[in-house]
């Protein structure tokens, strides 16, 4: 489940939940070349993104086994040991992390506010944050030149950000792009759209509306009864 490509597409990470584990990360080869090689354990851990060096990769898991709520974990691909501590944790819940294009940002949604927002942390190291969303915000996309981030409003529409991600990061004031891309805009596990790398194309993965058969109303519904 839920498979993420390395950068330079020769690696996916993804999630095993097959009848004989639990739940872990495996590194599998795209060319089918090699066995998958476990890189973590644990049924909620979820891969969400990969360095821009290939060595690591950041997914999201509980902050303790005493402790649900979701934070960000770091783990080295080529590592035995396991993090102590998450690489991010915040009074709520994160969730749909992405590394920025240059690899110095890391985008993600929280609601440590109390209401799904989106925030920007410089990395490696987690410095202060610096909220994207002005009103309710989940799943975040950079776009492949790193000057644009994208993501889902409360409303699941999709709207647009210019951000510039050097040695500083800003934002500027987001623009709505499409109305209606997703009745769950705040999926922590799932990303449901996508962008081309100059931003002007978007996949996007939702309901079939078309094939649902119309509601009809009759009314006064009390005649269409038979009659004793």
């Amino acid at each position: 489940m839920w498979p993420v490509w390395a950068p330079d597409d020769s690696r996916l990470a993804l999630m095993d939940r097959g009848l004989t584990t639990s739940g872990r990360i495996e590194v599998v080869r795209a060319d089918g070349t090699a066995e998958p090689t476990v890189i973590a354990e644990g049924k909620a851990i979820v891969p969400l993104d990969w360095t821009s060096d290939s060595r690591s990769i950041l997914a999201s898991g509980p902050v303790s086994a005493g402790n649900p709520a979701l934070a960000l974990w770091l783990f080295d691909v080529d590592a035995k040991k396991a993090p102590q501590k998450p690489w991010l944790a915040v009074p709520g819940n994160i969730a749909a992390a992405r590394f920025s294009p240059n690899g110095r940002w890391v985008a993600y949604q929280s609601d440590e506010t109390g209401e799904p927002e989106i925030y920007v942390r410089p990395f490696p190291e987690p410095g202060p944050p610096v909220r994207v969303s002005p009103a309710g915000g989940g799943v975040p996309v950079w776009r492949a030149d790193g000057q644009e981030l994208y993501y889902l409003t409360p409303a699941g529409d999709l709207a647009a950000v210019s951000v510039t991600t050097g040695a500083g990061f800003d934002a500027g004031t987001p623009r709505l792009l499409f109305r209606g891309v997703t009745r769950q805009p705040y999926a922590s596990n799932v990303t449901p759209y996508d962008v081309s790398p100059d931003g002007q194309r978007f996949l996007v993965y939702t309901e079939n509306r078309t094939a649902t058969p119309p509601l009809t109303v009759l009314t006064p519904w009390q005649r269409l009864l038979p009659r004793p």
